[in-house]
């Protein structure tokens, strides 16, 4: 993907204004299935992490594509699990840019490295026959695109996790999301993802 291919794509694609941060964040926002094209979607989300500068917003660090006055951005879930592509105009005197050191360049080579080993990891779980246990459990975590989900690359307190989540925190993630119903992990997991179940059971 070039730069003459993304304005092509955000040219034609719908916006929609986030009427929710309209005094706090005024942004638009648009959503995989606008796109209508699963890799041309994650090509964009790769070129901006790859072509974008790495700004501040508050503590957390996040990669902004500039075009022709306006900034994109993600919010950092593995490629495949983003849904939400966000847009604002580019001011950078706000002031939720400058409470923290702004990021060095190691930062940002380091930052975008770990989001592309978590992206091969991903890659290579979706592509491996007979995951374990602990495989699954990891693929469904990586893959979550439900707000504030804890994939979110800058959510988490323990920032910058590279993609390899502890068993026992995602052991415990799986039975929040059983409401502590009293069931074997086996079918723990099989509850958590039907869509797992054939790779239980293959």
């Amino acid at each position: 993907m070039n730069y003459k291919e993304v304005k092509q794509v955000i040219k034609e694609v719908e916006w929609t204004f986030a009427k929710t941060y309209a005094d706090s964040y005024p942004h638009e926002y648009t959503l995989r299935e606008r796109v209508g094209d699963d890799e041309l979607f994650n090509d964009l989300i790769r070129f901006i992490r790859k072509e974008g500068k790495l700004k501040n917003f508050y503590e957390r660090k996040i990669f902004y594509l500039e075009i022709d006055g306006r900034e994109y951005w993600e919010m950092g879930r593995p490629t495949k699990a983003a849904k939400v592509l966000n847009r604002a105009g580019i001011d950078d005197n706000k002031e939720y840019r400058h409470k923290f050191p702004k990021p060095t360049e190691e930062e940002r080579e380091h930052i975008y490295n770990c989001f592309k080993q978590r992206d091969y990891y991903v890659d290579y779980l979706l592509a491996k026959e007979g995951l374990s246990a602990k495989e699954m459990i990891e693929l469904k975590y990586l893959l979550n695109s439900t707000r504030y989900s804890a994939n979110n690359f800058y959510y988490r307190e323990d920032y910058p996790r590279i993609y390899e989540m502890d068993l026992e925190e995602l052991v415990e993630y799986i039975n929040d999301e059983c409401n502590g119903a009293n069931v074997s992990d086996f079918e723990k997991m099989i509850l958590f993802d039907d869509k797992l179940q054939y790779n239980l059971l293959d």
